[in-house]
């Protein structure tokens, strides 16, 4: 008989060796009843060419455990060893086996990460195969080079269905190689259309020097003489779209009845997010042409003697209700800025309602006897206006003067009154010197001798010079003669008749 503990149901589980192979172990429990007698036999686990270690049995002979080491499994895993470059170098994996086998073993291999294979980014083996007698093999990869601004990308490789030779897959069972990108792209902006009113709208173009993987979103900022959100409109941000290298900035127009001209607006980049930098030019100018009614402005000529005023007058003629502003700046002619007249540039303003300004240039006095002389004054950039009369001319007058002495004639006793003359420049002051000298007469017998100086006021074209003749008692007498000279004159000032012959007549 059977103690009651031998009537029970007894379960008796294999044992389990361990090492650091994989092994197939097989589990047989055995089932008996409380008369002893086996009832049931259950097996788990598989046995690959395995072998029985050992056999117990009871005292009735019954088996009561059987347990079978089967032969040790390599195992498969697989570590990143060079990581890609696109400028030329492939990226390598290796997959391990643990153990030494006398036939090869064949993996399948499957491909993820941010990377696209195909021939896209890369390519890659389907399997790899760890031939007999060793333990590794290497995955390649091969990079292609393309120029695409795509940032470093990932290629994850794991070890699938094992097609050939004993092995299980382990752990590590995948492994991430990086791609590491060698493109590089700047964006840049160029006009494109100006815009101008009623409504037609400016354009601008983005464009990006090489295509980017992922999109490029560009910022944008206003300036200029136009007003965002008065006289256009614009976004503030524009995307060039992944694979693409260009994109346009469009300016809505906004119709107005003011007067105001042309006006421009500066539109401004900077890079909001994408794999692209800011490049050159950063900006670029769009010019909104005015369809409202404008001024116009003309400058006349101007004529002035050396030492005075050229004065330029602007016109302001057709839409004056509002207000205008044109630049100046002088030229030389014949004359030259410095010597002959004082150089000037700057801005008139015309205020609303203003038909005419001044623009003045002042002359500079010099010694020399010359003819006129030129210089232009030009209008330019115009602000609520256009230009249809953009230069005038200025002649500087030589103010020099040109004295001339005359002849005079009286009887003894009388007064010889000499005319002298002055032509040319009379604007300002000049003088000159006179004395007398013996001809045939004798000073201090016939005639008073006499020295001065002769003084031209402004404007001041002629002068006397008065000489004393003198009475005697000598008789027949014939006419006598005596010479007035000039000499001296003042800066500016030349003499073309510096002798005249005084006669007296004997009475």
């Amino acid at each position: 008989m059977r103690s009651p503990l031998g009537r029970l149901s007894a379960t008796i589980a294999a044992l389990v060796v361990s090492c650091t192979c994989a092994f197939a172990n097989e589990v047989i429990v055995y089932t008996y009843d409380e008369l002893g007698r086996l009832v049931g036999v259950a097996t788990t686990g598989t046995v690959n060419a395995g072998q029985t270690v050992s056999a117990n049995f009871d005292p009735a002979g019954n088996r009561t455990n059987y347990t079978v080491n089967g032969i040790a499994v390599p195992i498969l895993t697989v570590t990143n060893s060079f990581n890609g470059n696109e400028a030329g170098g492939n990226g390598l994996l290796t997959v391990t086996r643990s153990l030494v086998s006398p036939s090869a073993t064949t993996v399948n291999l499957a491909y993820g990460g941010t990377a696209t294979g195909g021939g896209v980014d890369y390519t890659g083996p389907a399997s790899v195969t760890i031939p007999a007698g060793q333990t590794s093999a290497t995955v390649a990869l091969t990079i292609v080079n393309d120029n695409i601004v795509e940032g470093n990308e990932t290629v994850t490789v794991t070890l699938g269905t094992v097609t050939a030779g004993a092995a299980t897959v382990g752990s590590p069972s995948s492994a991430t190689n990086t791609i590491a990108d060698n493109d590089a792209a700047t964006v840049s902006i160029a006009n494109a259309t100006n815009a101008a009113e009623p409504g037609m709208a400016g354009t601008l173009t983005l464009t990006q020097t090489s295509q980017s993987a992922t999109a490029t979103i560009v910022n944008l900022g206003y300036s200029g003489t136009a007003t965002l959100g008065a006289d256009y409109s614009g976004p503030g941000s524009v995307t060039i779209p992944a694979g693409s290298i260009n994109a346009t900035v469009t300016l809505a127009v906004i119709d107005d009845t003011l007067v105001e001209g042309n006006e421009t607006a500066v539109v401004a980049i900077s890079i909001g997010s994408g794999q692209a930098s800011l490049g050159a030019p950063s900006s670029a100018t769009n010019t909104i042409a005015d369809n409202d009614l404008t001024s116009t402005l003309a400058i006349g000529a101007a004529s002035a003697a050396e030492g005075g005023a050229l004065s330029f007058t602007i016109t302001r003629s057709g839409s004056t209700t509002g207000t205008s502003s044109v630049s100046f700046s002088t030229s030389n002619g014949t004359a030259a800025a410095g010597s002959d007249y004082a150089a000037g540039s700057g801005t008139v303003t015309f205020a609303a309602n203003q038909t005419t300004a001044t623009i003045v240039i002042t002359t500079l006095t010099d010694a020399l006897v010359e003819a006129s002389e030129s210089m232009t004054v030009t209008i330019s950039a115009p602000v609520g206006a256009t230009i249809t009369n953009a230069v005038g001319a200025g002649s500087i007058l030589d103010n020099t003067s040109t004295i001339g002495l005359g002849f005079a004639a009286a009887n003894e006793g009388g007064v010889l009154t000499f005319y002298v003359g002055r032509t040319g420049g009379t604007s300002g002051s000049a003088s000159v010197t006179y004395a007398t000298s013996n001809l045939t007469a004798i000073a201090g017998s016939d005639y008073t001798a006499k020295t001065g100086t002769l003084v031209f006021g402004p404007g001041q074209t002629s002068a006397t010079v008065t000489i004393n003749a003198l009475a005697d008692t000598v008789t027949p007498e014939a006419a006598e003669t005596f010479r007035v000279t000039l000499s001296n004159p003042s800066p500016g000032t030349s003499v073309t008749n510096l002798k005249g012959k005084g006669t007296i007549n004997a009475n």
